[in-house]
């Protein structure tokens, strides 16, 4: 059956390794360098690759600061994890690259995006039964690190927001019932995620979409399934939980601002590397440190600090913007802001809303609350998923 299926699908197998490679990251993350090759050798396979280069801003910009990365390595001291940080920003080089080359219609990147749509359905559906089944036997739902398996929650709620975005925003036909039980199985696993910035990227495009929509019949629907959805978390204790991390948020905030000593959890170790990384960059706004001393001088700065602990934890700055800054200068920060505005500009010109409410959306919330560029969880995803917008919108220029 697997080998009728392969033979009956082996001219768009690579919309299936992408669905696969999304499944692997979440589950199995140590397997997706294996995936990406087998899906570079797909499309080799297919003739899917021309020998002629298509030339974008987009592609231009994303190859330029992975360069401006690159570059940082001279002057950073330790060179040992500026080549680690360089591997791990690889795919901000690959996938940008291979997309230049790639022979690749609109209606073949909207199929790659519903087969990657369809399997984020398959992967938050497992989780969600995953999650019930550990209720139905200890009377509690899983959450936070415990429901997201192998992957960072705020990672996790990225992914399941730009599916929502797809689902809320593009203008693809599906039944009003399996519309609203897409709506239910993503939203439920951003939830469930108990990342905050996700929760709030949630409430963002939720937002934007009554805006939008402003139809009052849309919102009243809406408006009933999130009421199910109280009901439901708060049956099961859910809302406890999120309770009590926003009481912790308040806290750590206060008492930042009056200048007490925190006690360290999420949200203290992000004000301080928030600090560090300000107070870093006033003396290197220019160049950065380099790549690879960005830990060794956010570490020294909690040692003369004397925040022992958090030296220990070897932290970064929390902050995508912040850390580009940080390792390698403003003009890497400028060329990074551009490739956003850029996206972002192109796809509203073209009212891809999908697309602008998905960036603006991890742009103001997921990359000032993480430093996406730091693991592969956040390269992988979004130089495939930059790239894939950027083929997108170069058939609309």
């Amino acid at each position: 059956m697997m080998i009728k299926f392969l033979h009956k699908n082996k001219h768009n197998l690579e919309k299936w390794i992408v669905g696969l490679l999304f499944f692997v990251m979440i589950f199995y993350p140590a397997f997706s360098s294996y995936v990406i090759i087998l899906f570079i050798l797909t499309l080799i396979v297919n003739h899917k690759l021309s020998l002629r280069y298509q030339s974008t801003i987009g592609n231009y910009l994303l190859v330029i600061f992975y360069f401006l990365n690159l570059i940082s390595f001279f002057w950073s001291e330790n060179k040992s994890s500026a080549i680690f940080d360089l591997e791990i920003k690889f795919s901000l080089l690959l996938f940008p690259v291979i997309f230049s080359y790639l022979i690749y219609s609109k209606y073949s990147i909207l199929s790659l995006m519903l087969t990657s749509f369809k399997i984020s359905i398959l992967i938050g559906t497992l989780l969600l039964l995953r999650s019930i089944f550990n209720y139905i036997l200890f009377n509690q739902f899983l959450t936070y690190n415990d429901y997201t398996v192998n992957m960072h929650p705020t990672y996790f709620s990225m992914y399941f927001v730009l599916f929502i975005s797809f689902l809320l925003f593009s203008k693809i036909r599906i039944k009003p019932f399996l519309h609203a039980f897409y709506f239910f199985v993503l939203t439920l696993n951003v939830l469930l995620s108990s990342s905050k910035a996700g929760i709030i990227s949630l409430l963002f495009i939720i937002l934007i979409y009554f805006v939008k929509k402003y139809k009052l019949k849309s919102i009243l629907y809406s408006l009933l399934l999130l009421f199910g959805l109280y009901i439901l978390l708060y049956k099961t204790n859910y809302l406890l939980f999120i309770s009590d991390r926003i009481r912790t948020s308040q806290e750590i905030v206060l008492n930042f601002l009056h200048h007490k000593k925190l006690r360290l959890e999420s949200n203290s170790i992000r004000l301080y590397a928030w600090k560090a990384s300000i107070n870093i960059i006033k003396e290197n706004y220019l160049l950065g440190v380099g790549i690879g001393d960005v830990h060794t001088c956010l570490n020294n700065y909690f040692i003369n600090q004397r925040l022992d602990e958090l030296s220990q934890k070897n932290i970064n700055a929390h902050n995508t913007f912040l850390q580009i800054w940080l390792g390698i200068g403003v003009l890497g920060l400028i060329i990074f802001m551009w490739y956003l505005i850029h996206l972002i500009f192109e796809a509203y010109k073209h009212k891809i809303y999908s697309i602008v409410v998905f960036l603006i959306s991890i742009s103001l919330f997921i990359f000032t609350t993480e430093s996406v560029l730091e693991t592969q969880a956040g390269t992988i995803f979004l130089g495939l998923v930059f790239s894939l917008i950027n083929k997108y919108l170069y058939y609309d220029l």
